[in-house]
């Protein structure tokens, strides 16, 4: 498992993580982006920008994923890495969870390919999306769903973006409320994990909250997560 997260802030903050995602890729590689926390008339702007981020010498282009339910996972499995763009978290997880594509995901981490996750994109492939109401920057879940369930893909950790300090009572209540430890990324912080093991590749140190206390992880550290 090849998991890329990023806390929502501006891209210069997450050079070292772009350069380490696509310094794994075999190039030419090709890029799937999945748009759908945004709003469709910003989804080419989205692009975009991130077109100007990755496309170089390892990497050959990034598509669009218009429908997620036409998209089989043998297609999906024909994309060397997945870019989940940021946005509204709830409008994400319901667009996914709605259509085959939410498995598909999973096959894909398990086939050991990269994906890359912003804010929105970042807290759908933890175990509960319910961190993304938390916070200045918090989400408004507008659908009304009734499942806040993630993709659990580094179980049994949640993921919260765009942390702030004064967030972190909340995250604790929020911990002994699911039973989920939380992984706190501030604007400018990110983190890769292989497998369980994680490493802070922002600008600042992210909080790793369990119930055992908070560690504090600076750049470049390494932590373990079993």
């Amino acid at each position: 498992m090849s998991i890329y997260l990023t806390g929502g802030g501006d891209q210069e903050h997450f050079k070292a993580l772009d350069s380490y995602f696509i310094s794994q890729l075999q190039a030419p590689a090709n890029l799937l982006l999945v748009p759908q926390a945004c709003e469709e008339d910003e989804y080419d702007d989205v692009l975009e920008r991130l077109e100007s981020v990755f496309l170089g010498k390892y990497v050959e282009s990034i598509e669009l994923l218009m429908e997620p339910d036409l998209i089989s996972v043998d297609q999906l499995l024909n994309f060397d890495g997945i870019l989940l763009e940021g946005g509204n978290t709830f409008q994400l997880i319901n667009a996914l969870r709605n259509s085959p594509f939410f498995n598909h995901l999973k096959h894909f981490a398990q086939a050991g390919k990269p994906i890359y996750g912003d804010s929105a994109g970042a807290i759908i492939l933890g175990s509960d999306v319910g961190t993304a109401f938390l916070g200045e920057e918090g989400d408004e879940d507008f659908l009304n769903l009734q499942d806040y369930r993630g993709l659990d893909l580094i179980p049994p950790w949640s993921v919260h973006a765009h942390h702030e300090p004064e967030d972190k009572e909340l995250l604790e209540q929020l911990l002994y409320d699911k039973a989920n430890p939380i992984i706190a990324l501030p604007e400018e912080g990110a983190v890769f994990l292989d497998g369980m093991n994680i490493i802070s590749l922002g600008t600042v140190p992210v909080e790793l909250i369990t119930f055992s206390g908070t560690e504090s992880l600076a750049p470049n550290e390494r932590f373990s997560l079993i």
